[in-house]
């Protein structure tokens, strides 16, 4: 059949917009292939979209939620109150997010109980206790206190990148990781660490997510 006998079944108009080219009766060869590529590209995405969800969900890697607050105030009852916790280890109070209770506690318990004084002499003592409150603005501790804490400073730093998703300015501070490199470079002589030569400052600091 040749075009002009397949013309009866058109409009003389349809007919002539047909012969000029203008209404394309189907799409192009190109233009149906980068269709079925779209489609393609499509499903790929999809499926990957699916297995990274499924996996996420067997294994437990999920993106740490966005924290109520991002820091504790400025002092202890306002920290409490946005549900923080003091940290012995730097002397901070930390949101949950922050705070790593795991490292705190082995910090705590590292060589029995630690000792902490009110004056850098050593003649006021105060109980662990009184100094987990958190309410002392300064406290007073001795050379070990400080040379082990920064190897948990450190240890600390790493569970906040690679597992806790969350970190403090504190901690995150490079100045900060410079004094502990010199701190531990450096060590009291074995009869100096008990030395009272410490004083811990009670901070706020921010905490920001990582991941």
């Amino acid at each position: 059949m040749d075009s002009r006998q397949s013309s009866n079944d058109l409009t003389s108009e349809q007919w002539n917009d047909c012969q000029r080219g203008d209404t394309p009766l189907e799409k192009p060869v190109s233009e149906r292939r980068t269709t079925h590529k779209g489609i393609i590209y499509f499903a790929l995405i999809f499926f990957i979209l699916a297995v990274a969800t499924l996996s996420s969900r067997r294994w437990g890697f999920r993106s740490p939620a966005t924290p109520r607050f991002h820091d504790c105030g400025h002092t202890p009852t306002e920290a409490r109150r946005r549900g923080c916790h003091f940290d012995v280890l730097s002397f901070a109070w930390q949101t949950p997010e922050c705070y790593d209770r795991e490292t705190t506690e082995a910090f705590r318990t590292h060589s029995g109980t630690w000792r902490f004084f009110a004056d850098v002499d050593g003649e006021d003592m105060r109980t662990e206790d009184e100094a987990l409150t958190g309410e002392y603005l300064t406290t007073f501790v001795t050379a070990q206190f400080h040379w082990t804490h920064c190897t948990y400073m450190w240890r600390q730093l790493h569970r906040a990148y690679a597992s806790k998703g969350f970190i403090d300015e504190h901690l995150d501070n490079w100045n900060h990781t410079l004094h502990c490199q010199a701190v531990l470079l450096s060590p009291p002589v074995q009869e100096k660490m008990l030395d009272v030569n410490t004083l811990g400052r009670v901070i706020y600091p921010r905490c920001r997510k990582i991941w």
